[in-house]
């Protein structure tokens, strides 16, 4: 069967195409449209995810180059991982919140649902690394895991809450210890003040005895007196005969007419 070929007509006469017989390309269909600007955002999320990974790959190093195993500081570096999270955090609204045209095909619509959990599976590779991060700094912060070589996570959650328990109980033991030497030294502050008013009475008294004559009341303040000093020197003095002994004397010295 042989191939019929149909070609325009045209004016014999004047050789152009006859009105209605030639019609211009179409444009390209709305899902090539699409499809050309998913490809170029995908470009541009390949770069971003790119530069991500570098820096996070950077990060390592610097880590490793800067704070060596045994003198890892838990607070210094961290906000560095949060800063590179927050980056990350932030491609990924962008490509979350990026508008999709209602008129897309199927297809276009299965390569942003593929480019999406990409680009969550890689956020979620970064969280994972800045978690690993942060259990090693804390394993090497703990006195109690200075002998594990590799403790599991496990192990450091385990740990790190028995330390936290020991110290909040050592708090609370060194709080009553503080209380019970402040109760101890206002006592011996209050006794001080106590055997300071007992001297000053004997020595009122000691200088009363000197002076010629007889009081009316030398009696009864010198049982009051004497009782003072005894309680004053039976706890200073060993020699309390003695002193006892001056004040009887005393009291004999000078009767009461």
């Amino acid at each position: 069967m042989s191939a019929t070929h149909y070609y325009p007509s045209t004016d014999n006469q004047q050789g152009s195409v006859q009105p209605g017989s030639f019609h211009p390309s179409p444009p390209l269909p709305q899902a090539e449209l699409e499809r050309i600007l998913q490809v170029q955002q995908q470009a541009v999320l390949q770069q971003q995810r790119a530069f991500l990974h570098q820096q996070m790959m950077l990060y390592q190093q610097q880590q490793q180059a800067h704070y060596p195993l045994q003198d890892l500081e838990f607070n210094g570096v961290v906000e560095d991982s949060f800063d590179l999270m927050t980056a990350a955090d932030q491609i990924y609204s962008s490509v979350m919140s990026s508008p999709t045209n209602s008129h897309g095909n199927e297809a276009t619509t299965n390569n942003s649902k593929a480019q999406r959990r990409a680009e969550h599976n890689a956020i979620e590779r970064a969280r994972r690394e800045c978690l690993n991060t942060k259990f090693q700094q804390l394993a090497h912060s703990l006195p109690n895991l200075q002998n594990d070589r590799r403790p599991s996570k496990g192990t450091i959650i385990e740990r790190t809450l028995q330390y936290v328990k020991e110290t909040v109980q050592k708090e609370e033991r060194f709080k009553n210890e503080i209380d019970q030497l402040r109760q101890a030294n206002e006592s011996l502050i209050s006794q001080m003040t106590s055997d300071s008013d007992l001297l000053e009475s004997v020595q009122e008294y000691e200088e009363g005895a000197t002076t010629p004559g007889c009081d009316d009341n030398f009696s009864s303040r010198s049982s009051v007196t004497s009782a003072s000093s005894q309680q004053l020197y039976s706890f200073h003095d060993p020699s309390f005969e003695r002193q006892q002994a001056y004040f009887l004397n005393q009291e004999a010295a000078y009767p009461c007419h």
